[in-house]
């Protein structure tokens, strides 16, 4: 009996080592009845099969496409956003919601705040309708002035306006119209004559000459004048509408011609001379601006030329005519910028 419990003793050991080595199976044993088996090994019981896979082998990871379902926020959170292309550079950030198509506003009411006027550009606009005296005035969005000066009613606050002023006298070639010289009617209105007469007055230019508008604008300006021939033509005579800075100038002759001159004579063209016959009015009109001046007539533009913008940033706007020319200039139209800084000191000046 002792012999037996010692042989089976020494059995169990044997197989509880052969298990241990072979991680709990035993070969050529695995039909054998456990009846069969030392206890202790028969107490290692083998656990369930079961139908359900793997917890950790099986499940596939969170996020994964394989799990099937939606990354929780947690995960959404962590995933990092994409690295900027140049590291130093922060990530942009992107438009507010609801704002991405708002533009920013610029004033209380949305709208861009309009620049404010200095006090010589103020004190200007507050004064040149009484300094000039045009027939109508307006003041444009941008700052520009349109001026607007009807001669057919011989006004006498139009005299001072000039340089040379408009004259009285009859031998004079800068003055006003007499009542049986004029040229026709323009649609301007009738002004009284001495002898009770009404007819429709303008300024008359004869022979060779120039005058200005006492006025200074920058090289942003275009200006317009109605002029009616009254006399027989010829190609040599001259009447332009001219900006003009120191002694030169910038002009447009009868309309067709870009010219220039030096001290009120004629210096350079481009362009032919096209003028009107006798008792026909016509339409010239110079635009000066970034260096280039045209000539128009009558609405329609015939040429251009290059000058130098340093050399006419500031001027006046006049009249030059030549070649024994007798005519008569019934409107003056100018729309421009004005130089802020010589008008107000010109106005300053005049009204001491």
């Amino acid at each position: 009996m002792k012999l037996r419990l010692l042989l089976a003793a020494v059995s169990g050991v044997c197989l509880l080592g052969v298990s241990a080595f072979t991680g709990g199976r035993f070969p050529g044993l695995e039909g054998t009845d456990r009846a069969f088996l030392p206890a202790a090994i028969a107490e290692e019981e083998e656990p369930e099969p079961s139908d359900e896979p793997d917890a950790k082998k099986d499940k596939p990871a969170k996020g994964s496409d394989a799990e099937g379902t939606e990354p929780t926020p947690e995960v959404k959170a962590k995933k990092k956003k994409p690295a900027p292309d140049n590291p130093d550079d922060p990530p942009a950030a992107g438009p507010a919601e609801g704002n991405a198509t708002k533009p920013a506003a610029t004033g209380a009411t949305g709208k861009t705040a309009k620049k404010k006027a200095s006090l010589d550009e103020q004190y200007v606009l507050d004064n040149i309708e009484s300094f000039l005296s045009p027939t109508k005035m307006e003041v444009l969005p941008d700052g520009r002035v349109k001026l607007s000066f009807d001669f057919s009613q011989k006004k006498e606050e139009h005299e001072a306006v000039f340089t040379p002023r408009v004259s009285k006298d009859i031998n004079n070639v800068f003055r006003w119209s007499l009542r049986y010289e004029y040229a026709g009617w323009y649609g301007g209105t009738s002004t009284k004559a001495d002898d009770g007469n009404y007819y429709y007055g303008a300024l008359r230019i004869s022979q060779q000459g120039a005058a200005h508008l006492n006025a200074f604008f920058t090289d942003d300006v275009e200006a317009e004048i109605q002029f009616a021939n009254g006399a027989s033509t010829s190609q040599t005579q001259t009447v332009a509408v001219v900006y003009t800075s120191g002694t030169k100038s910038l002009g447009s002759n009868w309309g067709t011609q870009a010219a220039t001159f030096e001290s009120g004579k004629l210096k350079g063209r481009k362009g032919a001379v096209e003028n009107a016959a006798m008792d026909t009015d016509v339409r010239a009109k110079i635009v000066v601006r970034n260096g280039i001046f045209e000539a128009h007539r009558d609405g329609r533009q015939k040429q251009t030329q290059n000058y130098n913008p340093k050399n006419y940033a500031s001027g006046k706007i006049g009249f030059i005519w030549g070649g024994g020319l007798a005519g008569f200039v019934y409107k003056l139209e100018i729309t421009g910028r004005l130089d802020a800084k010589k008008m107000a000191d010109l106005i300053r000046k005049q009204r001491k």
